[in-house]
């Protein structure tokens, strides 16, 4: 059983975007959509001060919604498989 996932804008270095991050005890892994499709971004832990709430409406963005969306873009561009089962888990969770 993982770390419950949250959807966040998260900073990759170069843009922020938004991404459904899982925080664990060492890792921070966020499922985002890049050039090549959907993938999964492993940083340490400390990279979660770059990351921000992602809001709706002044709601916290529904987690089903965004999976929903990033299963949308990897049956187009592609998805990996860790992604995939990040994905598998946030829903379960």
């Amino acid at each position: 059983m993982s770390a419950p996932a949250e959807v966040m804008r998260f900073h990759d270095g170069d843009r922020y975007c938004a991404a459904l991050v899982v925080i664990g005890r060492t890792k921070l892994r966020a499922v985002v959509i890049d050039d090549c499709g959907v993938r999964v971004i492993c940083e340490s832990k400390d990279t979660q001060r770059y990351c921000a709430p992602l809001t709706f409406k002044g709601e916290p963005y529904p987690i089903a919604r965004f999976v929903k969306h990033l299963r949308r873009v990897g049956r187009a561009r592609g998805i990996t498989a860790a992604a995939n089962q990040l994905l598998k888990e946030a829903v379960i969770v």
